[in-house]
């Protein structure tokens, strides 16, 4: 097996290097302490390459929060690793749901393994990911810890009501059940991180009430600018096949967009599209033409300005700062 200090190694994306220049330590330990809890796991050279590649949002978001509030950082290092390793979990279950080939650039797991072993890896992790933010943290008071185990657990049933709705069939897809599906399956990890944050840095209501108010904004942003890669990105860049989520049928905000707002003759073309299985650059055009991602650029807009405007009624930290450019990262980012 190989070394975890050696396999968790890998730089963050492009984009995010400046944000998270002074939690690069932290980062690399929270790598380090998932390394340590696999390392005995099933399938723990291949799972640990999954990680290897993250983008690690989720855990330099409970890092800048528990800051922000006046916490140690250092204190959350476990309910990082706790978070990402649940965050991997419902990746692992989410390429098992659309049949996925490839995630991070490297075959899905349960490609590799067959889908019984990827869906126990998957649930092994879940159940790790508890015990590890259970486990004793220096300079974190165990009540507090305990909490955030609360948080974690209620969050984790959050993004599985997500899925489960996501895949309820449907008369049509409205905004009200994407925005539903958004808020469950991706929004609350970035709540359950500030969540955490905030829990482990002893913040006060008022303070908490805005870092939520701050994530969920981000959250949904971030899944926008997900659907808009989805239809526009460069699969390398991804490090997965783009058009990953329209071939698995989930709704995504610019094909709501084209549906509602596009001319009849639009919508009449894009089924046509669909059955025709029509280039991407065909899809992009119409979506262009019609000005579905243009409306789609502007929601991302305006739920980032939510959510710096959250982040206004915290008091000015570098930390605070930070999360602000992580929110405009969130709709600027390429992969």
């Amino acid at each position: 097996m190989s070394d975890p200090a050696v396999v968790l190694t890998s730089p963050l994306p492009s984009g995010l290097e400046q944000i998270a220049h002074g939690y690069y330590p932290l980062l690399q330990a929270c790598r380090q302490d998932i390394g340590r809890e696999l390392a005995d796991a099933p399938a723990a050279d291949r799972l640990l390459r999954y990680f290897e590649r993250g983008k690690m949002v989720r855990p330099l978001l409970i890092f800048l929060a528990t800051a922000a509030v006046g916490g140690r950082a250092s204190a959350a290092i476990h309910a990082a690793a706790a978070l990402e390793m649940l965050h991997v979990a419902a990746l692992i279950h989410d390429d098992i749901v659309d049949g996925a080939d490839e995630r991070r650039g490297l075959t899905t797991l349960h490609k590799t393994m067959g889908e019984a072993v990827a869906l126990i890896v998957g649930d092994y992790l879940i159940l790790r990911s508890m015990d590890t933010l259970a486990q004793p943290t220096e300079g974190a008071d165990p009540e507090c810890v305990m909490r955030a185990l609360g948080l974690l657990t209620y969050h984790a049933q959050e993004c599985c009501k997500g899925q489960i709705r996501e895949l309820e069939p449907a008369p049509d897809s409205s905004e009200q059940q994407y925005y539903a599906i958004v808020r469950e399956k991706t929004a609350s990890q970035f709540v359950a991180a500030v969540s955490l944050g905030a829990t482990l840095g002893r913040a006060s209501f008022d303070e908490l009430k805005a870092l939520r108010s701050f994530a969920v904004n981000t959250g949904i942003a971030f899944q926008i600018r997900d659907d808009e890669l989805d239809i526009t990105g460069d699969s390398v860049l991804l490090g997965k096949p783009a058009g990953n989520s329209i071939a698995a049928g989930r709704p995504l905000l610019p094909i709501i967009y084209l549906e509602k707002h596009g001319s009849p003759a639009a919508v009449i073309r894009y089924d046509e599209m669909q059955q025709q299985c029509a280039s991407r650059d065909q899809l992009v055009a119409l979506l262009e033409q019609e000005g579905a991602l243009e409306r789609t650029r502007r929601v991302e807009k305006r739920f980032v300005e939510n959510a710096l405007a959250a982040l206004g009624r915290l008091r000015p930290t570098p930390e605070r700062d930070a999360m602000g450019a992580l929110a405009l990262y969130s709709i600027e980012r390429n992969c």
